[in-house]
């Protein structure tokens, strides 16, 4: 229900990028389809998405109270959100394979191999927030617009995935259009107001001291020592019998580690490591855990982005190399066994936040041993670990918390940089947890 007695009424359009690939899932049909319009039979995002995406930063940043008042309020919403719907009329997609791994085999669960649609990254999409004012709530508009200061700093998600580097969103303009309903010039704008295209652009003006809604971000700087490979689902033919797997690809044609295998291998190091310290209940609280029959389960606090692997054009020059699978019975090449993959190599940089929630400075801790492993090579990102490929050579390691404050691991000087003893804490910190 909509709040009365409003003699105001602000319009801000507001458009977003995606700062990363992009999943709405659809309400009907297979799960890993995006979401389209009814009638366009393009992709869009709904109202309710972008509302809870408002919803949780004003709650991030005013708490409950001032989220409930202006979202619900006594006498109906002060708040009004339009779809959103994308610019291009020509929206790029992504179709990535994944799979559902048991973790009691460690092996991919029966039909649990599957593909997921994406909207691809720079996709931009605009949408409309109306907010409906009087003289007893006109502070309302500085905080929604601290809302939107909070959204241009490009740290919110939204949609399925996001543990996995999907749905990283950032505004990237603001316009404004404020109507006076008190005088009749205020009241005939408003009249057509859906024939206004374009307001007074704020972008510029919004706050940028907000501070950031992650506890922890981790860079860890790098290259490849040889060469890497994370298959694609189709395969590139380079002559007319001879076809060869090929590295994933965005909407973007750069050749990356999407963050859903980057999860997938930290993980797997990390349940490693907290299962010999005794730590196994971390893994829960870092990757979350779906509901069962007597459990509502539990959000995970750890974000993995997809990852850029060096020059695409370098990386298209790469050669073709030629391999065969070998029957372990007989010693023999299997019939039909011979297989070409093109590898990649080049720098690259891994991206990880950690949210503010659960025990975020043990799980740093577990991640840092993780990372340690990942970079003297006792574990490698992608296919190919018994031939040797996915191994990288780790320049450093740095670690960035919510106040600014920084700690480095380099690997180059053999050095550690911590005098705010953010690494020192997070290992005391998952010492402390119970086993």
């Amino acid at each position: 229900m909509m709040a009365d007695n409003y003699n105001r009424v602000i319009k801000y359009i507001v458009t977003m990028k995606c700062n990363s690939v992009l999943h709405i899932g659809a309400s009907s049909g297979d799960k890993e389809e995006i979401l389209v319009h009814p009638v366009t039979f393009t992709p869009f995002v709904q109202a309710t998405t972008i509302a809870g995406m408002m919803r949780g930063c004003t709650k991030e940043v005013y708490g409950e109270k001032i989220e409930k008042k202006i979202f619900e309020g006594s006498k109906g919403s002060n708040i009004k959100i339009s779809d959103g719907t994308f610019k291009d009329k020509k929206v790029k997609m992504e179709i990535r394979p994944h799979v559902k791994i048991d973790r009691t085999t460690g092996s991919t669960s029966k039909g649990q191999k599957f593909d997921m649609e994406y909207i691809g990254r720079d996709s931009k999409f605009v949408y409309c927030c109306y907010l409906f004012l009087n003289e007893s709530n006109e502070i309302m508009e500085s905080q929604i617009e601290n809302i939107f200061a909070v959204l241009k700093q490009g740290e919110t998600k939204i949609g399925g995935k996001k543990s996995t580097g999907a749905g990283s969103v950032g505004l990237d303009k603001l316009e404004k259009i404020d109507f006076d309903l008190k005088t009749a010039e205020g009241r005939s704008r408003w009249f057509d107001e859906e024939e206004l295209e374009s307001g007074d652009n704020i972008t510029s003006k919004l706050a940028t001291d907000n501070k950031t809604i992650y506890a922890y971000r981790i860079r860890l700087k790098a290259k490849t020592e040889g060469p890497m490979l994370v298959k694609s689902i189709y395969a590139e033919g380079f002559g007319e019998n001879d076809h060869a797997e090929v590295n994933i690809r965005d909407s973007k044609d750069e050749y990356i580690v999407p963050g859903s295998s980057i999860k997938g291998s930290i993980r797997s190091q990390m349940e490693k490591i907290s299962e010999y310290l005794h730590k196994e209940s971390l893994i829960d609280e870092a990757f979350g855990k779906g509901g069962e029959k007597n459990d509502e389960g539990r959000k995970g606090n750890l974000y993995f982005f997809d990852t850029i692997v060096g020059d695409s054009k370098k990386n298209e020059d790469n050669p073709i190399r030629h391999r065969i699978h070998i029957d372990k019975f007989t010693g023999g090449v299997i019939n039909q066994g011979l297989f070409s993959e093109r590898n990649i190599n080049g720098d690259l940089e891994l991206i990880i936040e950690i949210s503010k929630y659960n025990s975020y400075e043990a799980i740093l801790g577990l991640l840092l041993m993780a990372l340690r492993d990942l970079s003297i090579h006792t574990m490698s990102l992608g296919s190919g670990y018994s031939v040797g490929k996915g191994f990288l050579d780790v320049d450093n390691i740095i670690i960035k918390n919510a106040e600014g404050k920084q700690a480095e691991v380099s690997f180059v000087d053999n050095k550690i940089a911590d005098s705010d003893d953010i690494i020192a804490n997070a290992l005391k910190a998952l010492k402390e947890v119970a086993s």
